[in-house]
């Protein structure tokens, strides 16, 4: 099994580029299509969608890429800054825009919208962007932290997954379950999921099931 931890360490091969932040999973197959990087560089912060066979090796700290910074910087952007179009009361990218566009955002907002300040004439123009994930059709995102429900409620949080090497199918979830001081993982295999969504997995198990299970992770 290959372990896929999250906000773990990502490292290229000219040297650490971010942290992993998400994992892609096609909703019908269960097959990891992508990890997303987070990139460590804080004036330019931005995340990438990464083919999982860019993965090379993986321990719970670590993952190494068979790729440079320079060809992680070129694949696609997970994330794309939208701002709202008074035209059409949505969210768009900024090439959406014309000028008369642009004039109306400045002009026409309503009180809840906040806006950019030009440092220079003190004039607004935008609306504060918001961030949207660019997920691929059919497959979702889950992130480290997405809470894990059992059939009789909450039992924890996301830390990672486990996947198959040869054909990149999810075989297991990486739970971290307890309280600050008696945290422990538990790695609970696919046949006991439910259904997964970006914020929430749920579980066929009850709780006394999934504390049941092996403390080891899958080798």
């Amino acid at each position: 099994m290959k372990e896929i931890p999250l906000d773990a360490t990502v490292i290229c091969l000219d040297g650490e580029c971010g942290k992993s932040s998400h994992v892609i999973i096609e909703n019908n197959s269960q097959q990891v299509t992508h990890l997303v990087v987070k990139s460590s560089n804080f004036l330019e912060s931005h995340k990438y969608l990464v083919p999982i066979g860019a993965v090379i090796t993986t321990n719970s700290e670590a993952i190494e890429l068979s790729c440079t910074k320079k060809e992680l910087a070129a694949m696609p952007s997970f994330t794309e800054m939208r701002f709202l179009n008074p035209n059409t009361a949505k969210f768009e990218p900024l090439e959406n825009f014309d000028e008369e566009s642009i004039y109306q955002s400045s002009s026409h907002l309503m009180w809840s919208d906040l806006m950019w300040s030009d440092p220079l004439y003190g004039e607004s123009t935008l609306s504060m962007p918001i961030e949207t994930e660019l997920i691929p059709d059919g497959e979702i995102a889950i992130h480290r932290g997405a809470s894990i429900e059992a059939t009789d409620g909450h039992i924890g949080k996301v830390e990672g997954f486990s996947i198959d090497p040869e054909d990149k199918h999810l075989t297991h979830l990486v739970l971290q379950a307890g309280h600050f001081w008696h945290k422990k993982e538990l790695t609970i295999p696919l046949s006991a999921i439910a259904r997964m969504d970006e914020e929430y997995i749920y579980l066929k198990l009850d709780k006394r099931a999934v504390k049941s299970l092996s403390v080891s992770k899958p080798s």
